[in-house]
């Protein structure tokens, strides 16, 4: 994708760039957008052997703008510019007159073309990321020559593949010492987990702990391990640090463009809205039956 110029100015009536006026009741903002496209170039110059500087320069003259369009270019999205014009009024809630947003756009033609040879190099290029995701398991055992005058270590590589992580992994899997072994890691990860829970800060050797056994645990067991830790450490009354219980709230993407001033005062005003009173005791099972099961 390429994209020349994208700006929002603030303008004067006649759409001249200036400085704000705190005292205008109106304000002009003018929004451009020049050459937008995307481009899939088929049977192109590779760039990598150059230098950086090289790299650069090509890319730049690569850029289309509104009176020059590279050559040789196969784009699927033609340079399309476009501007408009935005008109924002910030007393037009109590004038009531005008609206508080109103704006013109104008956009040039729109053109998006797809040719075979384009298709084809799409497909081939998803083809091939398909195959480097099935090789990701084998690619510790792939040998470093060529395939030509090396057929042994080849077909050795080929047969380490099938034997490590299809026949014996399967006979493996169901011994009594692998299945002893795989719980002793789970109770050793949910009982340093559970130390991480109730504390601010974790000792490096914790910390330690923590990471060898989470490369050595797979996701699901990890994310069991930890619910597992954190219904005992409900069930058992202590009380979850701050920093594990606030890494428990959920955020959106977009909270942040708000600042943290607005949501610490959320936060507060939510703490005063809610009425201190004593939790009955016929109520905690129940709350723990909805945790655990949670």
């Amino acid at each position: 994708m390429t994209l020349a110029e994208l700006s929002l100015q603030t303008t004067n009536e006649n759409w001249t760039p200036c400085i704000l006026n705190e005292a205008a009741k109106i304000i002009y903002k003018l929004l451009c957008l020049d050459s937008l496209s995307a481009y899939w170039n088929v049977d192109s110059e590779m760039y990598y052997h150059s230098s950086r500087e090289q790299i650069l320069e090509r890319l730049k003259k690569g850029v289309p703008s509104m009176n020059q369009e590279p050559p040789d270019y196969q784009y699927i999205f033609k340079p399309v510019s476009a501007s408009a014009k935005l008109y924002i009024n910030p007393h037009a809630e109590v004038e009531l007159k005008t609206p508080k947003v109103d704006w013109s756009m104008e956009v040039q033609s729109i053109a998006v073309e797809l040719t075979k040879p384009q298709y084809l190099s799409m497909i081939d290029l998803l083809e091939s990321i398909d195959y480097m995701v099935r090789n990701v398991p084998y690619r510790k055992y792939r040998p470093e020559v060529p395939l030509h005058g090396n057929a042994e270590q080849w077909w050795k590589y080929a047969g380490n593949c099938i034997l490590d992580l299809h026949i014996k992994r399967c006979s493996q899997m169901w011994l009594w010492n692998n299945i002893k072994r795989h719980r002793q890691l789970l109770k050793s990860y949910k009982n340093v987990y559970k130390i991480k829970l109730t504390q601010t800060k974790l000792s490096e050797e914790n910390q330690k702990q923590i990471q060898d056994l989470e490369k050595a645990l797979d996701v699901f067991n990890i994310v069991l391990a930890r619910q597992q830790a954190q219904t005992e450490v409900v069930r058992s009354g202590q009380k979850l640090s701050k920093k594990s219980a606030d890494g428990e709230r959920k955020r959106g993407w977009f909270s942040g463009l708000w600042g943290k001033k607005e949501s610490k005062k959320k936060e507060a005003e939510e703490e005063k809205s809610v009425p201190e009173s004593k939790p009955d005791s016929n109520q905690q099972p129940c709350s723990r039956v909805v945790v655990a099961s949670g």
